[in-house]
């Protein structure tokens, strides 16, 4: 394994540790500059091996445990010289990482872990760490250009590097990357590599991409990379034009992966264990293809009771067990947890629902339930069962009875295929 280094940009003391040594250097960056979207700086190698980027950290405008943030990695392998325009692959980005950041913190913590961007001896990346909640960075006054270094890698930002704001326009200039970089320089690899382990997320619905990655692998150069797939989990082949860290596959039918690594120096290789992903029930999935069951209106649908049945959730957690396609405050996906309740079908099924606001009030009054009754994911007559429900009251409880045709098929409703909307 190469040794770890960090690059720390700290608001008062940089602090760098290298095989349990540090170095301290005093530092100007303060957050006087808050803002929502990213900021790109540049990271040069001016050693003669290559390094991998592997983290990167950053501050929030708020101390907030229960509230998490989306973070998102960028870079591109030219530098930020002038303004950089919009943050896209049109204009020459990678977004390397997308990853969930459980609380919110005015202190450096990681926003994007796990990263695997290699800068090879000489050169000098652009970066662009984003976050959907508002961060902060060091107003930097022209022409003014700073240089942070540590271990032959520099952080460079400031006038005509540092640019702050949302990825279409980030124009907010110059300013000053308040955070963390950590790295490692790789060496040529010199025995059995290590192929890691395989992190994704279990079960699938048809035709959806997935990504897997892979981690803790060994780090080296002269290492080569092969994701394999198998029907049976004995016999593997290799997956055509697969041969990075991260695998993205649209996936249709149940089936083994697992990496294979390879050092091309001792012609050494290892294969992580294999994993096993499985197709979703229908219900589950029902609901997958409907974006517009959503809704920015405030009012939200914080209880649905069926039968004494319920499942909450409030404005300040995405409740436990809930799917990656929730919103706190908006909508939750509880289409991890299965199937909610067996509907009585050719009698009356008691219907609760509890209507709330985590923003403005809009005073909604009714809502709308519709149940796929065949579960074909279509929500269309004659499938398609649906009742109106109102209220004298802004919020509060909505109260009704579901009537099950005693022919539909299967009798069961999951909390996927139900559409709950709001008016006002």
């Amino acid at each position: 394994m190469g040794k770890f280094y960090t690059l720390l940009i700290l608001l008062v003391l940089l602090t760098i540790k290298i095989n349990s040594q540090s170095i301290s250097t005093n530092t100007i960056y303060s957050p006087t500059d808050p803002f929502l979207g990213g900021i790109s700086f540049n990271i040069e190698n001016t050693l003669a091996q290559t390094i991998r980027v592997t983290s990167i950290s950053s501050i929030h405008t708020l101390n907030a445990p229960s509230q998490n943030a989306i973070c998102k990695v960028w870079y591109r392998t030219t530098p930020v010289a002038a303004y950089p325009g919009a943050i896209s692959t049109l204009n020459g980005w990678t977004l390397a990482k997308t990853q969930t950041k459980f609380g919110l913190s005015t202190s450096i913590s990681p926003f994007v872990t796990g990263l695997n961007i290699d800068i090879p001896a000489g050169a000098r990346y652009a970066f662009f760490i984003e976050s959907d909640k508002t961060s902060a960075s060091q107003f930097v006054v022209q022409p003014k250009r700073d240089t942070f270094s540590n271990a032959g890698v520099r952080l460079i930002a400031g006038t005509n590097v540092g640019y702050s704001g949302p990825l279409a326009a980030p124009l907010s200039t110059p300013r000053g990357f308040i955070g963390t970089v950590n790295f490692q320089p790789i060496t040529p690899c010199s025995s059995m590599p290590s192929a890691g382990t395989i992190n994704f997320n279990s079960g699938f619905c048809n035709g959806q991409n997935k990504v897997f990655e892979i981690e803790n692998y060994t780090f080296g150069e002269n290492l080569n990379f092969q994701w394999q797939s198998s029907s049976d989990g004995v016999n593997f082949t290799d997956i055509i034009g697969q041969t990075g860290f991260l695998l993205n596959r649209t996936m249709t039918t149940n089936s083994y992966f697992r990496m294979k690594v390879t050092c091309t120096n001792t012609s050494q290789t290892a294969f992580s264990t294999a994993v096993y992903d499985t197709l979703f029930p229908p219900a589950y999935c029902t609901c997958n293809n409907y974006p517009q069951f959503t809704s920015e209106e405030e009012e939200e649908i914080l209880e649905v009771s069926i039968n004494g049945s319920s499942r909450t959730s409030d404005c300040s957690n995405i409740p436990a067990g809930a799917g990656l396609q929730s919103i706190l405050g908006k909508v939750t996906d509880w289409k991890p947890l299965g199937v909610f309740v067996d509907l009585k079908q050719g009698s009356a099924n008691l219907l609760k629902l509890n209507l709330g606001s985590c923003g403005t009030q809009q005073n909604a009054r009714s809502a709308e339930v519709f149940i796929d009754l065949n579960g074909n994911r279509i929500f269309d007559e004659p499938s398609v069962y649906s009742i109106n429900l109102t209220n004298q009251d802004p919020v509060g409880e909505v109260l009704g009875v579901i009537n099950i045709p005693s022919n539909a098929g299967g009798g069961q409703l999951n909390a996927s295929n139900t559409k709950l909307t709001t008016a006002t």
